[in-house]
């Protein structure tokens, strides 16, 4: 689809997809498959359903309610520059060639296409991950996915449509109106950006594995929050085992992901 350029074949080709798939989930929700239906459903709507929910009216410096997708985007991206050219974090203003890598075998593809995880929202190129579960599409993917892996990126004219991403802010502060600055950013971008991203995969893992502490339980695999979960427990009873009082205090970051 994307070497197509007449639009109105697009948009055609996009609208019989979705009538055709619409009338399925239709067929299959009034049916005994109706949990089958709800799947597709689920995913397309993830941000929607997730706890928090997408922000669609803040409250501004005044207490007052603003609402409307454009000024709300308008002011959440404001919002983000201020942290971003704070004393704090300095942007890199400068300009880096993507590097050239070496070239991966089909081999080598196909076991990096089967780690990434699928089932995710579609960036603005509407490439969507589905292929990755498909083992017959996935063998003619990872053909292509070689091929590109082997061009000098720097050379290729329209590399930058795939570095295009949506931006969703959650609320977190739901059910409550958020102010500007209690929001959580979501980055949604293109498979070919996660496939081209995962080439470093193997030496990260690597890297999580045989570098950091145990104690990092948020990326060491195997240290997960029941690691935590069970620490607490533990430190928990050895204090009333004693009969001595416990408090807890939890220590979050303000924004977190936002100046990330």
């Amino acid at each position: 689809m994307l070497s197509i350029t007449g639009d109105e074949f697009l948009m055609n080709t996009m609208n019989e997809y979705w009538e055709n798939f619409w009338s399925k989930v239709e067929g299959e929700r009034f049916s005994n498959l109706s949990k089958q239906a709800f799947n597709p459903i689920k995913s397309i709507c993830k941000h929607q359903i997730t706890k928090g929910g997408l922000v669609n009216e803040i409250l501004d410096d005044n207490g007052q309610i603003v609402n409307g997708k454009d000024k709300i985007a308008k002011t959440f991206i404001a919002t983000l520059k201020e942290i971003q050219n704070s004393d704090q974090f300095k942007q890199y203003t400068g300009s880096l060639p993507f590097p050239n890598l070496p070239k991966l075998s089909s081999i080598e593809i196909k076991n990096l296409l089967r780690k990434i995880s699928s089932g995710k929202a579609m960036s603005f190129d509407l490439f969507s991950d589905c292929i990755l579960k498909d083992k017959e599409k996935l063998e003619k993917f990872a053909n292509v996915v070689t091929d590109l892996c082997s061009e000098d990126l720097n050379k290729i004219t329209e590399i930058d449509k795939f570095f295009k991403t949506r931006l969703i802010a959650l609320n977190k502060v739901h059910p409550k109106i958020p102010k500007k600055a209690e929001f959580r950013p979501i980055i949604i971008m293109s498979l070919i950006v996660k496939i081209m991203e995962s080439r470093w995969l193997p030496k990260l893992q690597n890297y999580l594995i045989n570098k950091l502490c145990p104690a990092q339980t948020g990326f060491v695999p195997g240290q997960g929050v029941f690691t935590n979960i069970f620490r607490v427990i533990e430190r928990i009873k050895e204090r009333t085992d004693n009969k001595k009082s416990v408090f807890g205090f939890f220590v979050d970051f303000k924004s977190a992901y936002n100046h990330v």
